[in-house]
């Protein structure tokens, strides 16, 4: 499977999507399929220059600064496109492509898909309670609320804790990335 994996900002620069950026291009590069070929062939586009990285030590394609008309063709290439964070262009390219694509912001969100803060953990994905922006008086209650009960403090860490590490260690993310990016495509023979 041919994977555009387009992120804004990348190595020279140093940083959290950086970091996650290179590992999840690396992991699912690496990833190989039953038969032992390559599962992803992978090429990583980004605005960030080239300054001193050495991007042929990388076991994927980096392309920088492409041009508009760059980009369109890396998409048309590509099986799926995969965006890391917000950016207008990829993601609009891709669509009148007609590529699938996965948009991936790095922030809370990503931890707590539900968008919720202090839900308690039930059936839902992070522990936490819904507060709406701003309401600061909901916040404090629900902070008081969590400091006077150890037992509820303790499942919502316990929750949190099991979350981060079944989706943000390194094999949990390439191989939850793995699994979106197969679910959009149909089986192709090897």
């Amino acid at each position: 499977m041919k994977l555009l994996l387009y992120s804004h900002f990348f190595s020279p620069s140093v940083g959290g999507v950086e970091t996650v950026v290179l590992a999840l291009a690396t992991g699912l590069t690496n990833r190989l399929s039953p038969s032992g070929s390559t599962r992803f062939e992978t090429t990583l586009v980004t605005q960030t220059p080239a300054d001193d990285a050495r991007d042929s030590l990388l076991p994927f394609r980096v392309a920088r600064q492409p041009s508009s008309s760059q980009l369109r063709r890396l998409i048309r290439e590509a099986d799926v496109v995969h965006v890391a964070g917000a950016a207008i262009l990829p993601v609009i390219s891709a669509l009148l492509a007609g590529k699938p694509v996965v948009v991936e912001h790095h922030g809370f969100p990503t931890i707590c898909p539900t968008g919720q803060l202090f839900q308690e953990p039930q059936s839902i994905p992070c522990p936490g309670h819904f507060i709406r922006a701003g309401d600061s008086a909901d916040l404090a209650v629900q902070i008081e609320r969590i400091l006077d009960d150890p037992a509820l403090s303790k499942r919502f860490a316990s929750t949190a804790h099991r979350r981060v590490i079944d989706v943000f260690a390194e094999e949990g993310m390439i191989a939850g990335h793995a699994r979106i990016c197969e679910r959009l495509l149909p089986v192709r023979p090897a």
